[in-house]
């Protein structure tokens, strides 16, 4: 489900998609709860426990909003972004299709997204 909203300056409706502030106010916690549900698969647990009634609460949220972590905005906020750039001298040649899916296979077990670049065998561009 996206959020739609209706701009007051005009009559024209804004489709946008759920942000943290958005399950926050739907699951009736703060975006700091939020974000510690969210995380608690990541990081260990806090020093302030989260009772089961606020994490059902959250999960409903993010379910009922289909909300998805924002990577760029975690990417800012955090300074990584986990992302790998493979580059490749030609992306045709079978050898590299193998390559790429056992290096995606990893990333992704890892939670990292893989970029792949081509560069045509092109000295200049594989400088860059």
């Amino acid at each position: 489900m996206s959020i739609i909203e209706e701009s007051e300056k005009s009559s024209r409706t804004v489709t946008r998609s759920a942000t943290m502030r958005d399950v926050a106010r739907v699951a009736q916690v703060s975006q700091s709860t939020v974000s510690r549900v969210l995380n608690s698969a990541v990081s260990p647990a806090t020093a302030v426990p989260i009772s089961e009634d606020t994490v059902r609460r959250v999960h409903d949220a993010v379910r009922e909003l289909n909300y998805h972590p924002n990577l760029a905005a975690r990417s800012l906020r955090g300074q990584k972004t986990q992302l790998i750039a493979v580059m490749i001298a030609d992306i045709s040649n079978a050898y590299y299709h193998v390559m790429v899916r056992r290096i995606q296979d990893v990333a992704r077990k890892h939670g990292y997204d893989v970029l792949i670049f081509n560069s045509d065998h092109n000295a200049d561009e594989e400088r860059h």
